[in-house]
């Protein structure tokens, strides 16, 4: 499962709610991403909740990791979209079709069908 930490920067925009655009993230993510401390040394990805484009948050301890930049609740959005095409990716990616049609695992155990 993704784990990601959440960074907030120093919240010079009082009209602009980032814990709830947070909690609104991780609400919509539930089952699929798991939220972690920021001092998680296996984070997958840091979400950087800031109150305006300037992005003042330090992140310098981050290097090297994945990071997204929400800056308003368009961002929240857009990154939400991103999770969905990148676990639709992720599951294509682990499902492979058998010549018979079936679905299978690459460690060969096959799909059901949950419909």
């Amino acid at each position: 499962m993704l784990k990601v930490g959440i960074k907030y920067c120093g919240g010079c925009n009082p009209g602009y709610d980032r814990v709830a655009t947070a909690e609104y993230i991780e609400h919509s993510l539930h089952g699929r991403a798991e939220f972690v401390s920021l001092e998680n040394k296996d984070i997958d990805l840091v979400l950087a909740i800031e109150g305006c484009k300037t992005c003042c948050a330090d992140l310098s301890s981050f290097e090297g990791k994945q990071i997204h930049f929400i800056a308003q609740i368009e961002d929240a959005g857009r990154f939400l979209v991103q999770m969905t095409e990148y676990r639709r990716q992720s599951t294509d990616d682990r499902v492979q079709k058998t010549d018979d049609g079936k679905q299978m695992t690459n460690d060969g155990k096959q799909m059901t069908d949950n419909r």
